[in-house]
């Protein structure tokens, strides 16, 4: 990959990164804060944390472009990348972006009720008022914590995609179903 490419999607990340973290300074403002706009929030949330660990994904390998160092010395061969990569990175972007997901699922399901129902959130029971309504100020931590729970239930199987290897004292990164390197 070339350092074009890498500097130029570490750019686009920074860049939705900082507008994650805008977007959720500017929907905590008191005056504007409803159900709706805590989904928001919470996305946002989810988004940043998504694009923060593509960021820290993708420095060294930019920083290595950079260096133009020799292949045996770099940081992707180390022994602190690989396995920072395969049991943290890959798994837990693989979490935040099912969570996202989820949140966006659940903002369409609360659009469409707020548009072709709007009366159906108010007379219904406590599911609705909760999960199809959005949190409340007081619920919002739990509510997240349901959406990482279910999240990480999806995809537990990530959590093996990868296996750490050490070829000719290098450290590589293979997929874990095949059988050889």
């Amino acid at each position: 990959v070339g350092l074009s490419f890498l500097l130029v999607t570490f750019l686009i990340a920074l860049f939705g990164f900082t507008g994650n973290l805008v977007s959720i300074y500017i929907l905590q403002n008191r005056r504007i804060v409803s159900n709706f706009n805590r989904l928001l929030i919470m996305l946002s949330y989810f988004d940043a944390g998504y694009i923060f660990l593509f960021l820290i994904e993708q420095l060294p390998p930019l920083i290595e472009a950079i260096k133009q160092r020799p292949e045996a010395t770099s940081t992707i061969h180390s022994y602190l990348y690989p396995p920072l990569y395969v049991y943290f990175l890959h798994p837990f972007q693989e979490v935040l972006q099912t969570s996202a997901v989820v949140m966006m699922t659940v903002i369409s399901i609360d659009r469409y009720i707020a548009v072709m129902h709007p009366f159906l959130v108010e007379s219904s029971g406590l599911f609705c008022r909760v999960f199809l309504k959005g949190p409340t100020q007081s619920g919002a931590l739990l509510y997240a914590f349901c959406v990482l729970f279910f999240s990480v239930g999806i995809t537990f199987p990530h959590f093996m995609d990868y296996r750490v290897m050490e070829v000719d004292g290098l450290t590589y990164i293979a997929l874990h179903w095949t059988a050889d390197f």
